[in-house]
């Protein structure tokens, strides 16, 4: 018991004594198709340093490590080194879908962009005329699965984007670069 309160008390220090900066409101504006998230964030070694500092499994594994004798410190060692190599297999991964997402989500924003117009001048003939309505409900349709994509890769980015703030454990608008 006396342990756990240690332990728990490490766990707490090492948590609050983390030291992070603002920067841009980065939240605030993720889902602006035009902001390239790259230059916003930190380079993958820089982040890797900053979810190691701020990542809680990472935290209480080493706190666990400095609680143990000698002999079982050797194994809790290459069991911290296993899990950090997992943790920044993890971190790229995400980082690396969080930067495709992105480029998908603008891809599909501006094809949403170029379907709405479509659309609107498909509606405009077929008011005059020009067009049937077969072809006016082709672009409708067009359109509705530009939206559909749209919101897809919305989602995708976001969840990207919330998901490596979680593996960070810190929000963006609070690291420098």
């Amino acid at each position: 018991m006396k342990n756990l309160f240690k332990l728990l008390g490490l766990f707490l220090f090492l948590a609050l004594q983390q030291n992070v900066y603002a920067q841009k409101n980065t939240n605030d504006n993720i889902i602006d198709p035009k902001m390239d998230i790259e230059e916003f964030l930190p380079p993958l070694d820089s982040l890797f340093e900053i979810g190691l500092r701020n990542y809680p499994l990472v935290k209480l594994e080493i706190a666990q490590a400095k609680l143990l004798k000698k002999e079982v410190l050797e194994i809790a060692k290459i069991e911290i080194e296993v899990k950090i190599f997992n943790y920044k297999k993890e971190l790229a991964d995400c980082y690396t879908n969080l930067i495709g997402a992105q480029k998908i989500f603008k891809v599909r924003n501006e094809d949403l962009f170029v379907q709405k117009i479509a659309c609107d001048v498909a509606e405009k003939e077929y008011r005059e005329g020009v067009i049937k309505i077969a072809e006016y409900a082709r672009q409708r349709n067009a359109m509705t699965n530009s939206m559909a994509a749209h919101e897809d890769a919305k989602r995708d980015y976001i969840n990207y984007f919330e998901r490596l703030q979680v593996i960070l454990g810190v929000k963006f608008n609070k690291i420098t670069r």
